[in-house]
């Protein structure tokens, strides 16, 4: 099994992983959503490309939850009970991750994700302020997010929430939903 490169066991009332992922070092494609897990799997592969949690009982991330992935590009983590205090500071803040979802959560603010992300989901959340610096640490002309969606829907913010500088910072995005 060690040359397996996807595993899909997602709608299967899983509690707990334990060490069953250990030395599944080729995979590229985890999808453990639908499940009963309260935490984040310890021992992930190191080369996985998408990593899916959704809908699962997920409350809290691990220190330096992602900071081991070179090749992760899709993190979802949709339908959990997520709150701002269960993420440690810049967990998502890497580079080479393309897309997170972090809809259907608890979250209150924004996290902050680096500029090179394209894709945040974020609706469905109790986000009461559009936090700028989560999405741009920087706001000129140089620096800017990659943001091409950015979902925020379902949220208690509205279009007055924006503030002026949002349109250099978010200057790449096609799809804003407030």
């Amino acid at each position: 099994m060690t040359e397996l490169t996807i595993l899909l066991l997602n709608d299967n009332a899983i509690p707990e992983m334990g060490g069953a992922l250990k030395g599944l070092d080729s995979l590229t494609l985890l999808d453990i959503s639908n499940n009963k897990l309260k935490k984040v799997p310890s021992n992930l592969p190191e080369m996985l490309h998408q990593l899916y949690l959704e809908s699962n009982s997920i409350d809290s991330l691990p220190a330096g939850f992602l900071k081991n992935f070179v090749k992760l590009q899709y993190v979802r983590i949709a339908h959990n009970q997520l709150t701002d205090r269960g993420i440690p500071p810049n967990t998502f803040n890497v580079s080479g991750l393309v897309e997170l979802d972090l809809s259907y959560n608890k979250l209150e603010r924004i996290p902050p994700v680096s500029t090179s992300l394209e894709n945040l989901y974020l609706q469905a959340n109790q986000i009461k302020e559009f936090s700028l610096g989560s999405l741009c640490s920087v706001v000129d002309v140089m620096n800017f997010s990659h943001l091409r969606v950015l979902r925020l829907d379902g949220n208690e913010i509205t279009r007055d929430d924006l503030p002026n500088e949002a349109t250099l910072c978010l200057r790449l995005a096609s799809t804003i939903e407030l």
